[in-house]
């Protein structure tokens, strides 16, 4: 059964929500004229502000007016000033104004002063600044969180168009890289590289070895680890899938550090270069006596990084291991 008040309370509320809805209205419009003509990161920044603003606001109504909470908790229902406890929460005298008097308000007075009905209606203000700034509050959350679920997809569209274009490119070099093998497997026919080896007397476990190395300092641009198959028919001159160096100085780090310590010929520059072996790090060819040339230069006259020390000490190790193995040869 209705209560008699209830009308009287709800007459009110409409009251209240015409007077939200002016608010609401104004600050809306705003919002949405000055996303028309400024930059997304402009806006992005002032709704943030905007919504940080409105949450201090709320915070400041329930912190000096504790029983709006129950107004709050309310706010998806019809009648929410009948159906919360805010009624049964503000004791007798003020129940009873709210039950005795009328509310005709005016727009314009309103706007001049939100306290102006408080006195016959206690509290009114503070129910409106409850429903108006919650409201403003979640139209701000909504625009941010669209805002960012946009900037998501084109994110994720982003990823997806460099993904392709970068796909596209290691097809495209995957693609030359065969055509180039074609033609150094042509001159390799005729003849043109005969007597360039690198004359090296590697075992299967010192390779193993070697391909570690190659792989714990990345030395070539490969989407998978080098396989010892791979390092082994580099050493034998016979590769069936060129690769691209990473860096040329890494590459002749290696190969100078296995001939200075006699694993491989002295002429290894040469033996790269005509049987067109590996791609130089920073051009769309193959790498040729000069590249390595330079790059041995640089390597013995300036400060080098922990990769080559990385280099240096795999080979060290691989000596000393032949060593070993030579004493313990004799020994026996």
């Amino acid at each position: 059964m209705q209560n008699c008040f209830e009308p009287v309370i709800n007459e009110k509320q409409k009251q209240i929500d015409a007077f939200v809805e002016d608010a609401f209205s104004s600050l809306e419009e705003r919002i949405k004229r000055t996303s028309a003509g400024t930059s997304d990161e402009y806006m992005a920044k002032l709704e943030e502000d905007e919504y940080a603003k409105t949450v201090s606001i709320l915070t400041d109504v329930y912190a000096e007016c504790p029983v709006m909470k129950c107004i709050k908790d309310a706010l998806n229902k019809p009648d929410y000033i009948w159906d919360s406890t805010f009624i049964e929460s503000i004791g007798k005298e003020y129940v009873n104004k709210w039950y005795r008097t009328t509310l005709n308000g005016d727009i314009k007075e309103f706007k001049r002063d939100i306290t102006i009905y408080d006195k016959d209606n206690p509290y009114l203000s503070y129910i409106y600044k409850v429903v108006l700034y919650e409201k403003y509050a979640k139209f701000l959350l909504g625009r941010i969180d669209q805002r960012k679920r946009l900037q998501s997809i084109d994110d994720d569209i982003r990823k997806q168009k460099e993904k392709a274009q970068l796909e596209a490119e290691v097809d495209a070099f995957i693609s030359d890289m065969e055509q180039k093998l074609a033609e150094r497997k042509a001159e390799a026919d005729k003849g043109d590289s005969s007597g360039y080896t690198f004359g090296h007397n590697l075992t299967d476990d010192e390779i193993e070895r070697l391909t570690r190395c190659v792989n714990e300092v990345n030395m070539f641009k490969s989407k998978e680890a080098i396989t010892k198959a791979q390092l082994k028919s580099i050493f034998d001159c016979n590769l069936e899938n060129v690769l691209k160096a990473k860096s040329n100085r890494l590459v002749a780090h290696l190969f100078d550090q296995l001939s200075i310590h006699h694993f491989i010929t002295n002429e290894w520059q040469a033996v790269i270069a005509k049987n067109k072996l590996i791609m130089a790090s920073r051009k769309n060819d193959y790498i040729n006596q000069n590249d390595l040339s330079v790059a041995v230069n640089y390597l013995r006259t300036n400060f080098l990084d922990e990769e080559y020390a990385i280099i240096e000490q795999y080979v060290k190790d691989l000596k000393a291991l032949r060593e070993k193995e030579k004493t313990d040869k004799k020994g026996k």
